[in-house]
């Protein structure tokens, strides 16, 4: 239980201070960017996006199972 909650707790870090500012970073206005810009700033906001899906599923999965384990401990076993 507590390793599914360690789990959740560094996707979750990852996901807000390395993925999130990754999708949020806007081209300045005063920067003219080119062409190669913009599709390296979508390519990497787009590969941020499908980690960012790929972690929240593992959030998820590890809380549900972090459920199912400490209700098994307070009553005594699944069955």
């Amino acid at each position: 239980m507590i390793l599914s909650w360690l789990t959740t707790v560094t996707s979750s870090s990852i996901m807000t201070f390395t993925l999130r500012p990754r999708l949020m970073r806007k081209l300045l206005v005063g920067s003219n960017p080119t062409l190669a810009d913009v599709e390296k700033r979508r390519t990497t906001q787009m590969e941020s996006s499908v980690w960012l899906d790929r972690l929240q599923l593992l959030n998820v999965i590890t809380s549900v199972l972090a459920m199912i384990a400490g209700a098994s401990i307070m009553y005594g076993g699944l069955f």
